[in-house]
């Protein structure tokens, strides 16, 4: 169901825009409607919201595209991947699994499959947000930091960064009256714009919309190279990427990752999709069942207007639609289902 319907299909449904009440290319009409799909979307893992890829990347710190809002499952061809969240490492369980991984006094030969008694699958954890993909090398000295932007229409837009310096200073700027501010501001220009100090860590962003996709890139002086920190779409205009690290597998041993000798691995994951509001006609809808988009838009306006009774029916009926869509697509007779018994690693199954 996601990203087959356009903001443009919306704006020619009569339903929506009889229920909105207003012109279709309307700011009102845009903000009604990604108004009904945000809430809409954190109510349910709908037919179309979920989507499986295939994700590659180097090392173990995996940055998610930013129209990943959670990870579902994982797996891969050679292992098992166990999806845990930000509390499995004070938990305690996760004691069992790094010693597994080479972390400790059991050396580099725990957890490999060796026949050593532990467990060899591998834990996708939750490691927070962040503005950019990977963190800045440098060992402590930090990178000269480079701007790119691939429409020329986009020169002259501006890009503040947020995080320390050398030495471990703020980046701070002066403002109009003079005063120092915290931010350091980057202009686009040809062929970039970059840094005068080196940046150590970057926590924050804030960028002007831009009409095609922006870089951000470290460039390290002694080789002459540079290394992408993050891309950006559009209307990333306060970027903030969720973040995963991989426990376990040879690829993620307790040992530096040598950056002249990259070693790529891929997962196989199953994602719930964010909302990302819709501004242009050609933006895709994440929740395009227009039938609950239009109950869901008459709850909204019925709760602006102090009728919360008149808008949970409105909120229950929309929801109601999306669970039809979802009887129709999954009939319940070919809905896979696995339990296991409690404090028992055995699998519960029919015996018919």
């Amino acid at each position: 169901m996601a990203y087959q319907f356009q903001l443009l299909d919306a704006q020619n449904d009569t339903a929506l825009k009889n229920v909105c009440g207003c012109s279709p290319q309307s700011s009102q009409f845009i903000s009604l409607l990604n108004q009904a799909q945000r809430r809409l979307a954190i109510r349910g893992d709908f037919y179309g919201m979920i989507q499986t890829c295939c994700m590659v990347f180097q090392g173990c710190q995996i940055a998610w595209p930013r129209y990943f809002s959670t990870i579902l499952g994982a797996r891969s061809c050679n292992d098992m991947v166990d999806v845990k969240n930000d509390w499995y490492s004070f938990t305690g369980a996760w004691r069992g699994n790094y010693r597994n991984q080479g972390f400790s006094d059991l050396g580099n030969y725990g957890g490999w499959g060796l026949g050593y008694g532990f467990a060899s699958n591998r834990t996708l954890q939750d490691n927070g947000r962040a503005p950019i993909f990977q963190n800045i090398t440098g060992g402590g000295n930090g990178q000269i930091i480079r701007y790119y932007v691939s429409h020329s229409n986009d020169l002259g837009k501006t890009i503040t960064l947020y995080g320390n310096q050398f030495g471990n200073y703020p980046l701070q700027e002066k403002d109009a009256s003079n005063n120092w501010v915290n931010g350091l501001t980057l202009t686009a220009a040809t062929p970039y714009a970059a840094t005068t100090v080196n940046v150590t860590n970057i926590q924050s962003i804030v960028r002007q919309p831009t009409q095609g996709q922006a870089y951000l890139y470290e460039y390290d002086v002694a080789s002459n190279t540079q290394r992408l920190l993050a891309i950006f779409e559009p209307n990333d205009t306060n970027p903030m990427f969720r973040r995963s690290i991989v426990i376990g597998g040879s690829q993620c041993k307790n040992t530096p990752q040598d950056p002249t000798a990259p070693k790529f691995n891929s997962l196989e994951l199953l994602v719930k999709l964010e909302f990302i509001p819709v501004v242009a006609p050609r933006d895709f809808l994440l929740v395009d069942n227009f039938d609950a988009l239009k109950f869901m838009i008459q709850a909204v306006k019925t709760e602006e207007a102090n009728d919360n009774t008149t808008s949970e029916v409105f909120i229950a009926k929309a929801i109601r639609e999306l669970n039809f869509t979802d009887r129709n697509k999954w009939p319940n007779k070919s809905i896979p289902i696995s339990l296991n018994s409690t404090n028992s690693n055995r699998v519960i199954t029919s015996p018919i």
